[in-house]
């Protein structure tokens, strides 16, 4: 029999030998280091610290999610708030275009003067009709004796033009100087002074026009435009629309009728018209109608209304510097009507009043621009019948 090789048994012994001293070194080291070798497992006290913690967490969350919803609670009502807050912006918006309009006038003397204000619709306010249905303007305040003052106040004017008159009342000195304004948001305007001396004496002095907006604008009324009561007893009212034309006062009245002040409207400027209304034999009925005062003035009324328009025909034939333009002539009423160029300036006997006396050179060239133009009318067989200063 063979022997075995005693080097592989001696080997394989030897390496045998060497892992089991390294595994037991190993035990020995793991033994020494297990305190300090990390832990693998949870304790139970430690799993349930874990829940606690979780717990809270949650906790924590829901109270976020909970601040996260008030938060946007507050800001939605926020957002609704600012939506408010915007509409009442266009509403204060909306409602300062409505803008107030007041006028005042005041007076330093004894003398009783009337302020009088006619709005966009024709409502005449004055000590005897302080307020209209359907506006809430309203004349404030009214005094019966000087020194006084006048109140009239629209809280929400509305668009159009507002005419300011001045009357006198009662007259109890030389005169009265009256001063005037009105105040809006934007602030004051003045209106001119105007000196009062004659009784029932009522000038147109001043308009003032408000746009869409509400911003208000005064303008100087033209010398010598008045109301119409105070001049004829059948004058048209101020606002009344006749054809195209707003009548806006009575110039001058005479033996054949008055003279107004009007707006054309379509053209958009002032235009003097002339009414035929005799005073001997015609008078106004309703509805604006003018007709012989009986029967017996017929006949005159009629060859007076007939002439009336030959004239018109004849005048606007003229052209002549010192001679008012015709621009057209109508029917309407039962009278005739004349549509006369409009020339603003002071009257002769105003310019007396003011003046008491001309130097000799104005004189003449007065009389002989006046001369000049009546050559013109006379040499068409016609007499004026009706010059005077005023």
């Amino acid at each position: 029999m063979k022997p075995r090789n005693r080097d592989i048994n001696i080997f394989s012994m030897s390496a045998l030998d060497l892992f089991a001293s390294a595994l037991g070194a190993f035990i020995l080291i793991s033994i020494a280091l297990f305190p300090y070798f990390p832990r693998t497992g949870w304790a139970p006290e430690d799993i349930s610290a874990l829940r606690e913690a979780l717990a809270e967490a949650e906790q924590q969350l829901q109270q976020c999610q909970s601040e996260l919803d008030r938060t946007r609670g507050a800001l939605e009502e926020a957002q609704r708030e600012q939506d408010r807050m915007r509409g009442e912006l266009q509403s204060c918006e909306q409602e300062l275009r409505k803008k107030f309009l007041l006028a005042l006038i005041s007076w330093g003397t004894r003398d009783d003067v009337d302020l009088h204000v006619v709005d966009p619709a024709g409502n005449e306010f004055y000590y005897r009709q302080r307020d209209h249905s359907g506006t809430p303007a309203r004349l404030e305040e009214d005094s019966t004796r000087g020194p006084g003052n006048e109140v009239w106040l629209h809280p929400q004017a509305t668009p159009g033009e507002y005419r300011l008159y001045y009357r006198l009342f009662a007259k109890r000195s030389g005169g009265v100087t009256v001063r005037g304004a009105i105040l809006t948001p934007r602030g004051r305007q003045a209106a001119p002074d105007i000196r009062l001396t004659r009784q029932g004496e009522k000038p147109l002095v001043a308009i003032v026009t408000v746009d869409n907006n509400g911003n208000a604008t005064l303008r100087a009324a033209p010398y010598g435009a008045t109301t119409m009561s105070q001049d004829h007893a059948y004058a048209l009212p101020v606002g009344y629309r006749l054809e195209e034309y707003r009548i806006e006062g009575v110039l001058g009245s005479g033996g054949f009728g008055i003279t107004y002040l009007a707006h054309d409207t379509h053209l958009d400027k002032r235009v003097a018209i002339k009414e035929y209304l005799p005073n001997d034999f015609a008078v106004r009925y309703a509805q604006r109608t003018v007709g012989p005062k009986s029967s017996a003035d017929a006949g005159n009324y009629q060859w007076g209304l007939k002439r009336f328009l030959a004239e018109a025909q004849v005048l606007a034939g003229f052209d002549h510097a010192h001679i008012n333009k015709v621009y057209r002539r109508f029917e309407a009423h039962g009278t005739a009507y004349l549509v006369l160029e409009y020339l603003s300036g002071e009257t002769l006997s105003a310019r007396l009043r003011r003046t008491k006396v001309l130097s000799p050179e104005e004189a003449w060239r007065l009389f002989t621009e006046l001369l000049s133009g009546l050559e013109v009318v006379h040499r068409q067989g016609y007499v004026h019948r009706d010059i005077k200063p005023g």
